[in-house]
């Protein structure tokens, strides 16, 4: 699932954080900046603590809720406190206010790595969201995360509160709503910067929550504007911007349909689709809606310290997740029911290691890309596949596992000397022969 509404819980309210996972947000940020006073910092991180170890392995409707903290800024004197408070509730990340730029990512990231192996958390598996535009000079820094070496590095997001007290703006949005230019100019920076690191793209918040209209025109265009997420001050928000980063059965259709013709002929510049001419961009977006379409796609993006590119594996420890939801979105994909009792994915990758998965179906979205590789592309010739490539491991050990070897008759491969059946769901289109769908 996505990681679409980033809600804030004030660090020092038990009441509100005990409703947090009722809010239905994809991750929780529990506070421990702005709205906690210096008095209630202590109280906070115990809280935070809590909270946070209480539901480290708790899942709730089958959706794992990601678990980030915002700590305080790291020009005050309080960051450190917070990260050793906080640490041995393994958040899955943290928010870093005030970014200076990619520099305070990676003294953050330093810290983190002694307090990982302090608590036992594996090394490498606890992410990090910038807030990237506090102050006029780090919204000029912004193109830089684009490059810079940042292994952590989940996404960015900005915040435009605090820019407009740096600058002394009296205003921030225009009349019919439009972010002024300053705060336009950080957006946009946060926004392309992002894409082109391969990470999400969070957008800020509405801050008037009371606001019944502002929240759902504001998510609908972070969404339309390439935003992967949004940041949630209020519990009624979070709905709001679910929705609206959830697509459509209708574009969920027109996307299968696009995908499923470019499978259909795969050496095609570009295809008409009802009477409208479809090329190589249509199908890059129509990926990305199906949740195959490389960093930061929808379906596959966000679980905490998963995968950040197809074909990479990056540290973030086992995470299982049902083959279910991803069937649901991938036209041609086997429901795992076709792997039988015992068929499920024997053996995956995860932070560059074989682990054992002990429930049928599931995967970890680390090598989620090579199964999905494995199911979508050609066969390739050994001789065209690096035997030394993560990919290509990947793909050896789900081939070797029972799955693996339905997923070859599924794609008209049979092993040698052995005929399997076409496992293919009844209500799903037959995949053309050696090629998926």
């Amino acid at each position: 699932m996505a990681q679409r509404s980033w809600l804030f819980v004030p660090g020092d309210s038990e009441k509100k954080l005990g409703k947090a996972n009722a809010t239905g947000a994809d991750a929780i940020i529990v506070d421990l900046e702005d709205p906690v006073t210096s008095e209630n910092k202590a109280r906070a991180r115990g809280l935070a603590c809590e909270w946070l170890a209480a539901h480290r392995r708790q899942v709730t409707q089958d959706r794992r809720i990601a678990r980030w903290v915002r700590i305080n800024a790291l020009d005050s004197r309080m960051w450190r406190d917070d990260l050793v408070a906080v640490m041995p509730g393994a958040p899955d990340g943290v928010m870093l206010p005030k970014s200076a730029g990619p520099e305070s990512v990676q003294q953050l990231a330093a810290e983190l790595y002694e307090l990982e192996q302090k608590n036992g958390i594996p090394t490498g598996t606890t992410r990090v969201l910038p807030l990237v535009s506090e102050t006029a000079a780090a919204a000029l820094t912004i193109p830089a995360y684009a490059t810079a070496s940042l292994p952590r590095l989940a996404g960015l997001t900005w915040g435009a509160e605090d820019l407009s007290a740096a600058i002394g703006a009296s205003r921030k949005r225009e009349k019919d709503g439009r972010w002024t230019d300053a705060f336009r100019f950080a957006r946009t920076q946060c926004l392309l910067t992002a894409h082109a690191r391969g990470v999400a793209a969070i957008d800020t918040l509405h801050a008037d929550f009371a606001d019944a209209k502002g929240p759902k025109r504001a998510a609908e265009e972070a969404r339309a504007d390439g935003f992967s997420g949004m940041l949630a001050i209020h519990p009624a928000q979070v709905e709001v911007i679910n929705q609206a980063f959830t697509p459509s059965e209708e574009e969920l259709a027109e996307a299968r349909a696009i995908v499923a013709a470019f499978t259909a002929n795969p050496g095609a510049g570009a295809l008409q689709i009802d009477r409208r001419m479809i090329d190589r961009p249509h199908l890059k977006l129509a990926q990305r809606i199906l949740g195959i379409g490389g960093p930061g796609a929808g379906l596959l993006r966000g679980f905490g310290g998963g995968f950040r590119s197809c074909g990479r594996f990056s540290g973030g420890g086992l995470r299982r997740v049902p083959v279910s939801p991803i069937a649901r979105f991938v036209p041609g994909l086997p429901d795992p029911s076709a792997f039988g009792a015992n068929g499920g994915w024997e053996r995956t990758v995860s932070s560059g290691s074989i682990a054992s998965l002990a429930d049928p179906g599931r995967i970890s979205p680390p090598a989620v890309p090579a199964v999905l590789s494995f199911f979508c592309s050609p066969p390739q010739p050994a001789s065209r596949v690096s035997d030394n490539s993560e990919t290509a491991r990947a793909r050896r050990f789900i081939g070797r596992s029972p799955a693996g070897r339905v997923c070859r008759a599924w794609r008209g491969i049979p092993p040698p000397g052995q005929a399997m059946p076409d496992p293919t769901p009844a209500n799903q289109p037959p995949a053309p022969a050696g090629r998926g769908w």
